[in-house]
């Protein structure tokens, strides 16, 4: 890509996405995850891209089009690590370094880092529930 988005909306998000999650398939480390959750082909993902297409749109553009249940589809995810986080937020960033102009950039991925952060922080705490109670007898 030679000229990089100056604004940030609904189609450029899309293809910066699009681009993203095409990486994100390919990726030794979390593509894996995204595959046996999703799917491979363009109709597994094709309702996946217009939920984070709208997730994206409402968190940057305060369009509200997103209708929730994004920390709770994640927490649901077994055996997530920090590295896998990590390797999430490299390839969005590179994405979006590549798609979008430096102060675009730094818009998106201020948020970006917002999120993972609060994301990493609600999976873990899901997680500690989760084997409490596991090792809560039943009465």
């Amino acid at each position: 890509m030679t000229e990089k988005f100056s604004e940030i909306n609904k189609d450029t998000l899309r293809v910066m996405l699009t681009a993203f999650y095409d990486d994100v398939q390919k990726d030794e480390m979390i593509g894996p995850i995204f595959t046996k959750k999703i799917g491979t082909t363009e109709e597994d993902w094709a309702p996946h891209m217009e939920r984070v297409v709208k997730f994206w749109t409402s968190v940057l553009l305060n369009s509200k089009e997103y209708g929730g249940g994004f920390m709770i589809k994640h927490a649901a995810l077994p055996k997530l690590e920090m590295d896998h986080f990590r390797r999430w937020m490299e390839i969005f960033m590179r994405a979006v370094e590549q798609h979008f102009a430096t102060s675009q950039s730094i818009e998106i991925t201020i948020k970006a880092q917002e999120l993972m952060r609060n994301l990493h922080q609600q999976y873990d705490h899901f997680q500690m529930q989760r084997a409490k109670k596991r090792q809560t007898p039943v009465q």
